[in-house]
């Protein structure tokens, strides 16, 4: 029987360094695929925050739609925000919403149907604040050119998310905010 157990102890013994060994060369590959394996975990927890942000939007009295260009409107204005380092965005026109317009507006961001940006470009030219009792909750900038929208999602950046452009949501929500505040003119469709 000791004899069993030590025949046995030997061979846990001979695998275990094996499957080390074996481990110590594939160490590289292993750590690829732990790295990726990471990112893609990050990455999903990212598509579903933002997601969150669009189909959970907590309740609302009040939303900003804003009309965006890249140049001042007029000497001294304020920047609304940036695209990039080098590119910044200024309002162009406004409509606040509030009430059961804030909320029917609210209804239509929440039935967007939100998929993974595939466009390799963001030129927004519309933006979005939704607030509650004067504090805001959440926003969104919006290109509808390349059909995604850059939500902050508890980072310092924003995240670009893709629409869903063929469906009869993101017609309705294109053609509110144009309708509100404009659409994009043919001199600003593009960045500076």
């Amino acid at each position: 029987m000791k004899r069993f157990l030590r025949i046995i102890f030997v061979a846990l013994g001979a695998f275990a360094l094996i499957a080390g060994a074996v481990a110590w060369l594939q160490r590289d590959s292993l750590r690829e695929s732990l790295n990726e394996w990471q990112k893609e975990r990050e990455h999903n927890a990212l598509i579903n925050a933002i997601q969150t942000q669009v189909k959970q939007l907590p309740a609302v009295d009040e939303v900003v739609v804003m009309r965006l260009k890249y140049e001042p409107q007029f000497p001294g204005q304020e920047p609304f925000g940036k695209v990039d380092a080098n590119n910044k965005l200024y309002e162009v026109k406004s409509v606040i919403l509030k009430g059961r317009d804030a909320q029917s507006f609210t209804e239509l961001w929440r039935s967007q149907i939100v998929i993974e940006d595939g466009a390799s470009c963001h030129i927004p030219h519309h933006a979005l604040r939704f607030l509650m009792e004067g504090r805001q909750i959440s926003s969104a900038k919006i290109c509808f050119l390349c059909m995604n929208a850059a939500i902050p999602c508890g980072s310092s950046t924003e995240d670009l998310i893709g629409f869903d452009f063929s469906s009869p949501e993101y017609t309705k929500l294109k053609e509110k905010i144009e309708g509100l505040v404009g659409a994009e003119s043919k001199e600003t469709m593009t960045a500076p």
